[in-house]
């Protein structure tokens, strides 16, 4: 099976092609030329400038329609014009400003007889080092908004959720978690640490039709306390590593051959 990714971003797409279940396709202004064909092709918009959704992804999924036999965008929840309504993936504004992020997923809705939109929520994992997400990683909680509410999804699912959104045979799905304040965040990872209060804070409560379908329940594919849990297993392992690869030094008066870690 010849699966490709595209990313301009890198990071989703280095997780996916990381597994060996997809090649990456370098990111080109020709809209995927020379693209062979195949029988998947993932195409991330998520963290993507809006030209490059417009000038560089668009002509893309023209190109993907033609060469693959099913075609996935990732696009975000910030398609919805409020992330702060319990909308799902039957909500239709036809009012509503067009935005590049609107154009690509009706592109792929009339130009892929196999075509899926997954909307992703904040996402996170040892590969996203920018943003809320970013500073998960670190020690330090002052970039973070302890008034916030996002729904955050664990990156290492995405593979799966691909795979069960191709057999669903749907067009668009949330992939939308249950909603966690940055404040049970901050307590569970930065005991002691405030974090920052910005107003009006972000407050995400966008909703799923399809939770059942991903092993999840009602409205949402994770329970905040299963996403709170992944987050952890992730935290913590990176700070292991960060730990493990930190210079140590001999201790003054220590004795000889003692140390400390420097993490």
């Amino acid at each position: 099976m010849k699966r490709f990714v595209v990313d301009p971003g890198k990071a989703i797409g280095d997780v996916l092609s990381s597994s060996g279940a997809y090649s990456t396709w370098p990111v080109s202004a020709y809209g995927g030329q020379g693209l062979p064909p195949c029988d998947e092709v993932v195409i991330v918009a998520t963290g993507v400038d809006e030209t490059t959704r417009q000038n560089v992804l668009l002509p893309l999924i023209e190109t993907g329609a033609q060469k693959a036999k099913r075609l996935v965008l990732l696009s975000s929840l910030d398609v919805y014009p409020t992330r702060g309504l319990p909308l799902d993936e039957r909500y239709v504004d036809p009012c509503a400003p067009r935005t590049a992020l609107g154009w690509l997923e009706s592109a792929v809705a009339e130009r892929s007889r196999r075509g899926v939109v997954l909307r992703l929520p904040d996402v996170f994992g040892p590969s996203i080092t920018d943003g809320a997400a970013g500073a998960l990683l670190d020690r330090e909680a002052s970039g973070l908004n302890r008034v916030a509410i996002h729904q955050w999804y664990p990156v290492r699912r995405l593979r799966r959720d691909i795979a069960r959104a191709l057999r669903l045979d749907v067009r668009v799905v949330n992939l939308a978690t249950e909603p966690l304040p940055m404040a049970d965040v901050l307590m569970q990872f930065f005991p002691g640490q405030m974090g920052q209060v910005r107003s009006p804070a972000p407050y995400s409560r966008i909703r799923t039709r399809y939770a059942a379908a991903f092993g999840g329940a009602g409205d949402y594919i994770m329970t905040a306390s299963d996403v709170l849990a992944e987050m952890r297993a992730c935290v913590l392992a990176h700070r292991r590593e960060k730990a493990a690869a930190a210079p140590s030094r001999r201790v003054e008066g220590g004795g000889e051959g003692a140390s400390a870690s420097l993490a």
